[in-house]
């Protein structure tokens, strides 16, 4: 779901700024950068993907994440994810 959304929000500023997109990966900064305007509710849905992707990476916390992502927060999480991808896209 992150991958998803970077890409989109990149092709956002992309097309708004005929630029290359910057190199980063945190959500909200990139929806910032891309003239983005999110609710509060979908900025939290994008703090949250962007956390559960980057701590996701390290040891130190992958065993706090795996407990955290049970089948119910994964599903709910990738259900937001989806109708946020595409208001996005649209």
């Amino acid at each position: 779901m992150h991958l998803a959304l970077e890409k989109l929000l990149k092709g956002i500023f992309v097309e708004k700024n005929n630029d290359h997109a910057p190199y980063i990966h945190d959500l909200v900064e990139l929806a910032f950068r891309a003239d983005v305007a999110v609710s509060d509710e979908q900025k939290e849905l994008l703090v949250e993907i962007s956390k559960f992707n980057i701590k996701g990476r390290y040891e130190e916390y992958k065993e706090m994440m795996y407990q955290k992502a049970t089948k119910e927060y994964g599903g709910e999480l990738l259900e937001k994810g989806k109708i946020l991808f595409i208001w996005l896209k649209n």
